[in-house]
């Protein structure tokens, strides 16, 4: 399951792990999320959770907003790369 490792802006990378972390536990549960999680470190997990606290105070959408703020997409930037 894509683990986001090729996105080098870390915020984002964290945001978006979440948003697979939270869509496992709603469609798959617990046992899922747990085979997800252990492929990352206790450094990841760690801002995971942190990122999770802050989307809960902030909302999604904002801490989107955030973690994007700045950035420039555009088809070219995509590499289809799933890991």
């Amino acid at each position: 399951m894509n683990n986001f490792n090729s996105i080098n802006h870390r915020p984002l990378q964290i945001y978006n792990r979440c948003v697979v972390t939270a869509n496992l536990m709603e469609d798959q549960g617990r046992a899922a999320v747990e085979d997800y999680l252990s492929q990352f470190s206790e450094e990841d997990k760690i801002d995971m959770a942190h990122m999770f606290k802050l989307v809960k105070k902030l909302g999604p959408k904002r801490v989107q907003n955030m973690v994007t703020a700045g950035m420039q997409f555009s088809d070219d930037d995509y590499v289809g790369e799933e890991n």
